[in-house]
């Protein structure tokens, strides 16, 4: 293995484990130029390999918003007490299920972009630009889902304590009413 391809490698694990670890932002110290709609143009290899991690986001945005309102649906037909915590606890499930889908896809995505900075070493620039553009796409992608599940859940549990409040109050209404009877 020569040394360019071995600091490519390097630098390409650099930009997945930055991405993967949650840091905000892009990871830019060994990117020469930014990644230009052009170079995707001139590397069809590179904008296949893309086009396939689209299609993988897609696929992942669909499979969390179903099982996200399947959940929902559950929750709101379900009529045991304890399905706040249940449904909680099927979502916190739910998350770290996606978090691991998010890192196998980085990965199988970084290996092939790996493999033709490899076979391709003259490219190395624009694949680690488009690494670290792609990675930081997904970071967005992947927040955004996540903070549907909290909001999901935010919401629930202020409707359910509103609800007790409410239910609280109009007995508590009722006990007045029934106390000035006489």
């Amino acid at each position: 293995m020569s040394v360019a391809v071995a600091e490519f490698k390097s630098a390409l694990t650099q930009i997945k484990e930055h991405h993967k670890s949650g840091n905000l932002g892009s990871y830019r110290p060994m990117l020469k130029a930014g990644l230009k709609e052009e170079d995707l143009e001139n590397f069809p290899e590179l904008k296949s390999i893309t086009k396939e991690y689209q299609g993988n986001l897609n696929s992942f945005k669909s499979e969390e918003e179903t099982h996200i309102n399947g959940k929902m649906e559950v929750y709101k037909d379900s009529q045991d007490s304890g399905k706040l915590d249940a449904f909680k606890a099927a979502m916190d499930a739910r998350k770290e299920k996606a978090k691991e889908d998010s890192a196998k896809m980085i990965d199988s995505y970084y290996d092939k972009l790996i493999q033709v900075g490899t076979d391709h070493p003259e490219q190395v620039d624009v694949i680690l630009g488009l690494a670290d553009f792609v990675m930081g796409f997904m970071k967005d992608i992947f927040n955004k889902i996540s903070e549907i599940v909290v909001q999901v859940v935010r919401v629930i549990v202020e409707a359910i304590e509103k609800a007790f409040e409410f239910v609280k109050n109009a007995f508590n209404s009722v006990t007045g009413a029934i106390a000035s009877l006489f």
